[in-house]
C-alpha cells in the first residue's frame, strides 16, 4: 500500500492507528461503522447481526399460516331464551339459560287502571272484548229521538177532569218525543225566554 509520502507499508503490522473511511481489499475489518440499524444505532462490521436474504425468508417461511376470517351468519332465538349464533367456520355460540320467572314477577310486569301490579290469573281484556262491553253499557242509556211510539190522543170538546200542575197553564202538542231508557217523553221546541215579545198589531 501506497501512502502519500510514496512509503510502502505492505506486510507492515501498524498498531493504535485511526482509519478515516477503511477500506479493506481481500481481508476484513472489525468494528467499522458500515451504517445504522432501524433505531438509528450504530451497525459495526463483523459484530451487529444483520439477517441475510436467506434468513428473512426462512423467519417468513415459519411464520403460522393465518386462518380465514370467521363472521357471523345467522342469529336465532330460541324457545326458552337463548340467543345462538352461528359462525361462518360452522361453530356456534350459546347464551345461557335464563333464569326462570315466576308467575308473579309475569303477572306484575303489567298494571291494573289503579296502577297496581296484576295478579296471576287476573283476567286482561281484548280491545274487542272492550268495546263491547262500553258498546253493551251505553245502549240502554243511549238517547235516541223517536216519533215512531207516541201516546195515543184523543180529541174531544172538554177539558179533562184531572190537570197535574197549575190550572193557569197546559202544554200544547208537542213537536216531538224523546226516548230515555225506554221512556218516551214529550219535547217541545226550544223558547229562549231571555228574548223580548213580539206583539202583532
Amino acid at each position: 500500500m501506497a501512502c502519500c509520502d510514496e512509503t510502502n507499508i505492505d506486510g507492515t503490522t501498524v498498531q493504535n492507528i485511526t482509519l478515516i473511511n477503511a477500506r479493506i481489499i481481500g481481508g476484513s475489518l472489525l468494528g467499522t461503522v458500515i451504517g445504522k440499524d432501524c433505531e438509528g444505532a450504530d451497525v459495526l462490521a463483523g459484530q451487529t447481526p444483520l439477517a441475510t436474504c436467506a434468513d428473512l425468508a426462512a423467519a417468513i417461511d415459519g411464520l403460522p399460516t393465518p386462518g380465514a376470517s370467521v363472521r357471523v351468519t345467522a342469529v336465532t332465538f330460541t324457545a326458552d331464551g337463548r340467543l345462538v349464533i352461528a359462525m361462518s367456520d360452522g361453530s356456534t355460540v350459546e347464551t345461557p339459560t335464563p333464569a326462570a320467572l315466576t308467575t308473579d314477577q309475569v303477572a306484575a310486569v303489567f298494571r291494573t287502571c289503579a296502577g297496581q301490579p296484576h295478579m296471576p290469573g287476573d283476567r286482561i281484556p281484548t280491545c274487542t272484548e272492550m268495546q263491547d262491553a262500553i258498546d253493551t253499557a251505553t245502549s240502554g242509556a243511549r238517547i235516541g229521538i223517536t216519533g215512531a211510539n207516541p201516546p195515543a190522543t184523543t180529541e174531544n170538546d172538554t177539558l179533562p177532569t184531572t190537570i197535574y200542575g197549575g190550572r193557569d197553564g197546559l202544554l200544547g202538542r208537542p213537536i216531538g218525543w224523546v226516548n230515555i231508557g225506554g221512556y218516551v217523553l214529550p219535547y217541545y221546541a226550544f223558547v229562549d225566554c231571555g228574548a223580548a215579545a213580539v206583539e202583532t198589531p
